[in-house]
């Protein structure tokens, strides 16, 4: 026996027409998430220390001095160099100052040089 639907068979298509028709909802655009960076951060006593360690092939591991003066990130490359750079914390020592004065060796070197041309002049 035949299975009917609303007197018609099962398999023909259905039509309500109380129904209303859905509408296509817009399509929100999806976010991307930030990727996670996760770092372990070696603390090591100097650069010599850094230049030892060992890394993997294509990574990079970040070492820092337990003095926290500087750190280094130390890169290794597939085919067997690495390269490690590094980054001073320290504020850059303040630049040498000229004095505002003249030493005494500096005023009788220059005393005696002009002493030395007046005499050559007044002599000619």
């Amino acid at each position: 026996m035949a299975a009917f639907n609303n007197g018609f068979p099962v398999t023909y298509p259905q039509f309500n027409p109380y129904q209303m028709p859905q509408m296509a909802q817009p399509q929100m655009p999806q976010q991307m998430s930030q990727p996670t960076i996760h770092a372990d951060i070696i603390q090591v006593a100097s650069e010599q220390d850094v230049q030892n360690a060992n890394v993997a092939a294509g990574t990079s591991q970040i070492f820092m001095a337990k003095d926290d003066s500087t750190f280094w990130v130390k890169t290794a490359y597939p085919n067997g160099q690495s390269k490690v750079d590094a980054w001073d914390r320290r504020p850059p020592a303040p630049p040498a100052k000229q004095p505002d004065y003249v030493t005494r060796e500096e005023l009788d070197a220059r005393l005696a040089e002009i002493l030395a041309n007046h005499k050559k002049e007044t002599d000619a």
